[in-house]
């Protein structure tokens, strides 16, 4: 698994670089195609994923080489699936990851599936509740004394 395939020679993995995004002023939304939807199935299908404070690559596979599995309004791919001549497969995203990142968080149960195969030692578990003292409190994504969210160039 690739989880940036930008240095990496992405052709390596059928696919071609096109331009970059700057996701930090306009957010991206990408939607799962079917192969992505398998991959995924945890995220719902019709709804797009924002890639936001993030560079993206947008690419375009080889010839056919990669399966697409996450891609934009106008068909560009971010994540394929790309099978060698011998029959290893490799999963390359050509957006930036960062352990913050909404889109990170989302995707990252599926990556980790994908690369074990399923095979999980223990058990997961999802929490969603709000710590009163956690809230508008100073941090790395939340500015008091603006009362803003704070920019930051991730990438």
């Amino acid at each position: 698994m690739i989880l940036y395939a930008v240095g990496d020679a992405p052709e390596n993995y059928g696919l071609q670089l096109g331009a970059l995004l700057d996701t930090a002023q306009n957010p991206l939304a990408v939607y799962l195609t079917e192969a992505g939807q398998q991959l995924f199935p945890y995220l719902h299908p019709v709804n797009p994923l924002s890639v936001t404070d993030a560079p993206v690559y947008l690419a375009q596979p080889l010839d056919g080489a990669a399966t697409p599995l996450l891609v934009t309004d106008d068909g560009q791919t971010v994540a394929a699936l790309w099978r060698d001549n011998q029959g290893r497969q490799t999963l390359a995203l050509t957006l930036a990851q960062h352990s913050e990142l909404m889109h990170t968080l989302l995707l990252g149960y599926g990556l980790v599936n994908w690369v074990t195969r399923g095979l999980f030692l223990g058990e997961r578990h999802v929490y969603l509740s709000g710590q009163i003292d956690d809230i508008f409190n100073a941090n790395l994504l939340w500015d008091v004394a603006t009362q803003a969210k704070v920019p930051r160039a991730i990438g």
